[in-house]
């Protein structure tokens, strides 16, 4: 047995270990992002006029007064004094959702001359408005890591 034998085994056990460690770590990077399924259950509607707009929101940027900004949005029928919105393929992670009874069916909140709003609307976590602001979006926010259930009651 040679002197180098230790040390091309060392080597080759080096390499073996580094090859492996960037091979699970580039599978790890490659995988796709986890999704879920959403359900915003929508309540305390005080008519079925209209229909009812969910948002899902990812960040604060808008929350719940720029509907545009949200990760996404629907508007969905109205069955009795409820209704339910469906988000699937949500990624896992942290989001807020707000709803609102489109009671006009314009897809827009209607609002008083003040800004004070004509319509009703809710956010998860019942996260409630201050004074001349909506909600926070710090307020109504939660994790999702599995197929859940969000409870909004809207209000007037």
């Amino acid at each position: 047995m040679s002197l180098n034998a230790p040390k091309n085994l060392i080597r080759l056990l080096a390499i073996a270990i580094f090859t492996i460690s960037w091979r699970d770590s580039a599978q790890q990077k490659a995988a796709p992002a986890r999704t879920v399924t959403l359900r915003v259950e929508v309540s305390g509607l005080r008519s079925s006029k209209g229909k009812v707009g969910c948002s899902l929101w990812a960040s604060a940027s808008g929350f719940a007064n720029k509907p545009e900004k949200a990760f996404r949005r629907q508007f969905v029928a109205i069955v009795g004094t409820r209704a339910v919105c469906e988000f699937k393929s949500v990624p896992t992670g942290s989001y807020a959702a707000s709803a609102m009874h489109d009671e006009d069916g314009d897809g827009k909140m209607r609002m008083t001359l003040f800004g004070a709003p004509l319509e009703g609307r809710g956010a998860s976590r019942d996260a409630r408005p201050g004074f001349m602001r909506g909600p926070r979006f710090e307020d109504a926010s939660f994790r999702v890591t599995v197929d859940a259930t969000v409870p909004i009651t809207i209000r007037y």
